[in-house]
């Protein structure tokens, strides 16, 4: 969406037009539908952004950049680019041009969604506040993505009194959990066909995990193996 654009929809939100807005602010009329040919002044921006109470960036690009480049490397934390880029299986050259702040394109949901996944400070950064620097809203989008979810693992997720926001998250660690295993699993047809997937608990005494967790690798466990008839 372009700069116009995103001015609109935020006009709308107000009830107002660009005439409006412009009145407003004290700008000529029809001075904002010439931005997306001619760049405007940063005070001009500035006027806008303080009138709806956004910051110049989300009008800009679309996003608050400053504020995801700061979360983004509070989750990062001690960890390199490579490292990170590594858990997060995102390209290391992208990774590094977010974490530099000279990145001008909206990030896709799924590249902050495996962002979130490998947040290991969310008590300084919280998913939905990484969404929304983002220019997403988690709230909005928390129905379509809980739809993905098996209805089993649903019911086991609130049973633990998880929030939408945790069930989401908990599922896309959940699906990468899933993928790293199938990747795990012998290559050879024959092998395959007879191969069973061990589970965590297998190597483990029993004392050593709480009933939750146990019940969660179940249901992983139980989830690959229906995945696998349902491709027979």
């Amino acid at each position: 969406m372009s700069l116009v654009g995103r001015i609109q929809d935020l006009c709308s939100s107000k009830n107002t037009t660009l005439i409006g807005l412009e009145r407003e602010i004290g700008l000529g009329r029809g001075t904002i539908r010439n931005w997306d040919k001619n760049s405007p002044s940063v005070d001009k921006v500035q006027k806008v952004s303080e009138y709806f109470g956004v910051s110049t960036d989300y009008l800009l690009y679309g996003f608050d950049k400053s504020e995801l480049t700061s979360f983004i490397n509070l989750i990062r934390y001690k960890r390199s680019i490579k490292e990170f880029a590594l858990d997060t299986g995102l390209d290391e050259f992208y990774l590094n041009r977010l974490c530099s702040g000279v990145e001008y394109t909206q990030p896709s949901i799924d590249s902050v969604l495996k962002i979130a996944v490998h947040n290991e400070n969310d008590w300084l950064v919280d998913a939905e506040s990484l969404f929304k620097a983002a220019g997403y809203d988690l709230g909005e989008m928390s129905d379509d993505l809980l739809e993905d979810i098996p209805i089993e693992l649903l019911h086991h997720y609130q049973k633990q009194g998880m929030s939408e926001t945790e069930m989401v998250i908990a599922y896309a660690r959940f699906r990468e959990a899933e993928f790293k295993e199938a990747m795990s699993e012998p290559s050879n047809t024959e092998e395959s066909s007879s191969y069973e997937p061990e589970t965590i608990a297998a190597h483990h005494d029993g004392d050593e995990w709480t009933e939750e967790e146990l019940a969660e690798i179940e249901l992983f466990k139980q989830f690959v193996k229906t995945k696998r008839k349902q491709q027979e």
